[in-house]
């Protein structure tokens, strides 16, 4: 009976959720506009908002006492009970939050807009110099939140986009429960019919997800279009002809006299601070417990008065320039003075500005584990924290307070900082648009004057004297022509003077040299005098000098120098196989002045390093091991030549330490004198002399196997020898004890043979 109860409430509950609840999801699709339509269409039929929170509310209240009741029985609460509770929830809270967004998109498209003060102000011309600045610092903020509405467009339809694919995912499980529904026995139909209602009211809870996320967006990208209809207006009236305003005397005074009153407010600020921290210090040398988090507190806020108050100044000096660029001509070259200036004050300022932002985190983040240690957090009103639970102690409550102050005066530099930082933008903007009007004058002026700052730069200096540019120049030119004119005039005296006095022309031609380099040596001088240079800039020459001095140690140095190319070059590495004025040895060891090598048998050789670079010298192994290498061999005539290829290329295959890759080559190479050549060509490993030597010695063993087996002859050198026979040969014989082998000579040959055979030929 229990189970048969359960099943007709089960049946009723679906027929309501498929019957009314259809209706409710049709009405929750109504009434908004698909994103990008035109915002001047009719207003749409609004949803019934409170009927959808009426039944929320209803449902969780009855899902709220079914829960109490199972538990206040001891009874098995439905598992989807849990699960309904918390949609039921959802949706409610999605219901009330898309009744907001609907509700101003209402009244932006069929009432005011919500900015609509500021577009009423924005439209009204400017009549002064500041009301241009402050449309133009208006028309910064605009566009700033331009970009913040298109990426807050982006992510809300990353947002839709996703609870999109959900929804359909969620439609097609239900398609699916449904399709089991019908076609499911007595046993599983309670189950499924429970899991049908879950889903029914997730996809409810989607859909109304997915409507709200797509009124955001049609809302954020309205007020989008407003932000680019504003910035629109506020370039056309600070680009209009009429807003070309001339800074005035009185605004500057006014802007100066209000940069005092701050600058003065800073220094007793700062004053205070410094008083502050000399009783902390004093207490501290008295022995006192003081926290330090107070001195730290002390310390930041004195250093970020200190920063601002040296760019106070800077602020001043900035308006003055604004001043005269809007009153006076300004040359080409102080305008790039002052964008240079101005965008290190920008700099500065946004370094403080940044050092405020991490400030200021930090201390939230401080005042926020100190209020949960203290107790939870009620309501935040201005700048103080309410707090329930446990009464903190005092020193949490001091400094609570002491964080909250922080974050005030923090909160105040802040604005400070940023109003800095728009005047420095509007100053560069200035800046920029005269420079972009800039005449061929102009720009020749610029140049010009970019030599002058090159001529005029300082190298380095020396004992307080400034080595510049043009100080060298000067110093080189003398010296030339002081070297043309000292050459000339020891050449006059040695060859037309010193003659007439007896001289003789070898000593004459020696007294030239040494007037010259007298003449070259006091120009030097001279020279560093006159260009105020001071001799100890020149106090490395020394050095050069101690270097031709030991001219012999030149190889020494060389070959040092050497080493060191190689090892940071390295064309050649310890084990590299390497060639060397004919001799093949491996790298044993890259010395500072030399390099040790090892040869096959094992000796020792020391090589210049100089001699790697200076001479050619074969790498074997300095980017690959594998070298490639040959065998000849050579057949007897009438040898198949097919068979032999086949059979070597068969043999080359079959060695272990012969590479496949590439490919070996045999080669037919030549019709020879005794034989028919040929070359076999294949890659091995080789990282020393004696790897190559060894697969050779396999590989020619192996040819010389494999052709004994195939009845190859592996051919070797013969002679013929061809005898006159213009005249009979004439023989003797001599008859021997043993009658052994008999020898005549005929002529200039030698004919061996045996007594038999000399017989028959007789």
């Amino acid at each position: 009976m229990r189970t048969l109860a359960g099943l007709v409430f089960c049946l009723a509950f679906l027929a309501q959720q498929a019957g009314p609840a259809s209706a409710v999801e049709n009405e929750l699709m109504t009434g908004i506009s698909p994103v990008g339509e035109n915002s001047a269409t009719p207003a749409p039929v609004a949803p019934d908002f409170e009927g959808i929170q009426e039944e929320c509310r209803l449902r969780i209240k009855s899902l709220r006492d079914e829960l109490l009741v199972a538990r206040a029985n001891q009874k098995v609460v439905r598992p989807q009970a849990t699960k309904e509770l918390e949609l039921w929830g959802s949706l409610e809270i999605i219901v009330e939050e898309w009744r907001l967004a609907y509700e101003d998109r209402l009244r932006h498209e069929f009432g005011q807009p919500i900015n609509s003060d500021s577009v009423a102000q924005a439209h009204q011309p400017p009549g002064s110099f500041l009301e241009v600045d402050e449309l133009r610092a208006r028309r910064v903020a605009v566009i700033s939140s331009l970009k913040s509405l298109h990426l807050e467009v982006a992510s809300e339809q990353r947002i839709a986009n996703g609870l999109s694919d959900d929804f359909d995912s969620v439609e097609q499980e239900k398609r699916k429960t449904a399709e089991a529904l019908s076609s499911s026995g007595v046993e599983r139909r309670f189950a499924l019919q429970q899991q049908l209602v879950v889903q029914a009211l997730e996809s409810r809870v989607l859909k109304a997800n997915l409507d709200l996320h797509n009124e955001r967006i049609h809302l954020l990208q309205t007020h989008a279009k407003d932000a680019a209809t504003e910035v629109e207006t506020l370039d056309a009236l600070v680009n209009a002809p009429s807003s070309h305003f001339k800074l005035s005397k009185q605004e500057l005074d006014e802007r100066l006299t209000i940069l005092d009153k701050f600058e003065q407010q800073l220094r007793m600020q700062l004053s205070a601070l410094d008083t502050q921290m000399r009783e902390i210090m004093m207490r501290r040398h008295a022995g006192k417990n003081i926290s330090e988090s107070n001195y730290e507190i002390v310390r930041e806020e004195s250093q970020l008065l200190r920063d601002l108050l040296s760019n106070t100044s800077l602020f001043k000096e900035c308006w003055r320039r604004r001043y005269e660029l809007s009153n006076f001509d300004v040359s080409p070259s102080e305008i790039e003075q002052w964008l240079e200036d101005g965008e290190q004050l920008s700099q500065q300022v946004a370094q403080i500005d940044e050092k405020l932002r991490l400030r200021t985190r930090q201390r939230r983040e401080s005042l926020s584990l100190l209020t949960r240690a203290a107790g939870t957090v009620t309501g935040v009103t201005g700048g103080s924290v309410s707090l329930t639970g446990a009464q903190p102690d005092a020193d949490t409550l001091a400094r609570i307070e002491e964080l909250e102050n922080v974050l005030e005066f923090y909160g105040g530099i802040q604005v400070l900082a940023t109003s800095g930082g728009r005047l420095c933008s509007l100053f560069l903007e200035d800046l920029r648009v005269e420079q972009d009007a800039y005449s061929f004058a102009d720009n020749a002026e610029l140049f010009w004057g970019w030599v002058l700052a090159a001529w005029e730069f300082e190298i380095t200096e020396s004992e307080g004297k400034a080595i510049t540019v043009k100080k060298v120049v000067i110093g080189l030119a003398l010296l030339l022509f002081g070297y043309l004119l000292s050459r000339a005039l020891a050449s006059l005296v040695a060859y037309r003077v010193l003659p007439r006095f007896g001289v003789s022309h070898a000593a004459a031609s020696v007294l030239r040299s040494v007037m010259l380099y007298a003449m070259i040596v006091a120009l030097f001088f001279v020279s560093l005098d006159v260009v105020n240079v001071p001799l100890t800039f020149f106090a490395f020459f020394g050095g050069a000098a101690a270097i031709g001095l030991g001219f012999g140690s030149q190889n020494l140095l060389n070959n040092f120098i050497s080493g060191l190319i190689l090892l940071v070059e390295r064309p050649i590495r310890v084990g590299d196989l390497v060639n060397v004025d004919g001799i093949d040895a491996n790298v044993e060891h890259i010395g500072a002045r030399s390099t040790r090598v090892r040869t096959g048998s094992n000796l020792e050789i020391l090589v210049p390093n100089s001699k790697f670079l200076e001479n050619n010298v074969t790498n074997w192994t300095l980017s690959d091991t594998r070298i490639r290498t040959s065998v000849s061999v050579g057949v007897a005539y009438g040898s198949p030549v097919a068979e032999v290829i086949e059979r070597l290329k068969q043999v080359i295959r079959e060695q272990d330490k012969v590479l496949l890759t590439p490919e070996p080559i045999v080669l037919f190479q030549d019709f020879g004198d005794s034989s028919l050549a040929f070359e076999v060509h294949f890659w091995v490993q080789m990282k020393r002399i004696m790897d190559g030597a060894k697969v050779r010695s396999s590989v020619r063993a192996a040819i010389d196997e494999d052709f004994r087996k195939a009845g190859i002859v592996i051919a070797f050198p013969q002679r013929d020898v061809h005898i006159d026979m213009s005249s009979p040969l004439e023989v003797r014989l001599k008859k021997e004890t043993n009658e052994s082998l008999t020898t005549e000579k005929v002529g200039d040959s030698s004919i061996v043979s045996g007594v038999h055979r000399l017989r028959r030929v007789a």
